[in-house]
């Protein structure tokens, strides 16, 4: 599932690659590296939650302003962080290469 911010204010969301149809009662598994406002999550969850969907949230930490506390999270991180996917490519063990993250 993707999504993206459509406007200037952050405001509206535009779902990419979202999976159709949901079945009532499939369990899906929303996964965020770190949750600043949460808005996006949020709207995700909301949005497979109206389909009847089973979800469960969870991020690697979340930060004190966050609208949601996920489910599943090792925690309040409100210092910058930059993860290392975020500044060198990573590799794949199962071919040897790079991928592009």
């Amino acid at each position: 599932m993707g999504i993206a911010y459509a406007d200037a204010d952050r405001s509206l969301h535009d779902f990419y690659a979202f999976p159709e149809p949901i079945r009532a009662g499939v369990r899906v598994l929303l996964v965020e590296d770190l949750l600043e406002s949460g808005n996006r999550l949020l709207a995700a969850t909301r949005r497979l939650e109206g389909r009847r969907a089973q979800v469960v949230t969870a991020a690697l930490y979340y930060q004190s302003r966050s609208q949601m506390i996920p489910d599943v999270t090792l925690g309040v991180l409100d210092e910058p962080v930059t993860f290392p996917w975020e500044v060198r490519p990573i590799h794949s063990r199962s071919s040897g290469g790079e991928v592009e993250a």
